[in-house]
């Protein structure tokens, strides 16, 4: 007997659920259903595609919690564990891309911005991928745990590390400080942890004396 859209929404319900409506190709077939059922539910208008090997519930679209363009990015590089599965990051959202979700200056927005601890390569143009360490202070769930992403303090220590123009990350700080979501201490033990010849560098650009 043919299984019916209604059966395989039902197996993907937890994770739409969870992931404001959002699931990738690894899970569903976690779940028992394979590409060519996925590709049935988009025929059928209930989901649509949103980047390669990640899809968004079209019919009964949820109001998500993040950015859909940010969030079907990390998806689609944290996408083979379950939601409840995660309890340490495999990539986190950084750079621009975590300033913009922790509404911090005004940040370029060309690409999405990610960090990992291990090399790894991705096939979608609009990702740009870091390699860094990446400490249990340096990360924390963002939207209402839906998104796995870099502190104010480490973003920011990103950003004063990254070739991007110094005024953003002065107008990031600034926001930061605040908003008592940081402070300038804070910065510099992130960029202690994450590139220690650089600490000099960022202190000048903060303001240290």
């Amino acid at each position: 007997m043919p299984v019916t859209t209604g059966a395989l929404l039902d197996r993907l319900e937890a994770v739409l659920r969870e992931q404001d409506g959002f699931v990738t190709t690894q899970q569903a077939e976690r779940l028992g259903v394979r590409r060519p059922k996925l590709s049935a539910l988009v025929r059928s208008g209930e989901l649509e595609s949103v980047m390669r090997s990640v899809y968004v519930l079209a019919k009964r679209k949820p109001m998500p919690r993040v950015d859909e363009r940010t969030y079907a990015a990390w998806l689609a590089l944290d996408g083979q564990r379950l939601p409840w599965e995660r309890t340490e990051p495999i990539v986190v959202v950084s750079h621009a891309s975590a300033a913009r979700l922790h509404r911090l200056g005004t940040l370029p927005d060309d690409r999405i911005e990610m960090t990992c601890t291990e090399r790894r390569t991705t096939t979608v143009p609009s990702i740009r991928l870091h390699v860094a360490p990446l400490d249990e202070l340096d990360w924390t769930w963002g939207m209402d745990r839906r998104v796995m992403l870099t502190t104010p303090a480490r973003t920011i220590a990103d950003l004063a590390v990254s070739p991007i123009e110094r005024g953003y990350v002065i107008d990031a700080m600034e926001d930061a400080v605040a908003r008592h979501l940081t402070t300038v201490e804070d910065v510099i033990a992130a960029t202690v942890r994450r590139s220690p010849r650089r600490v000099a560098a960022t202190s000048r650009l903060l303001g240290c004396r």
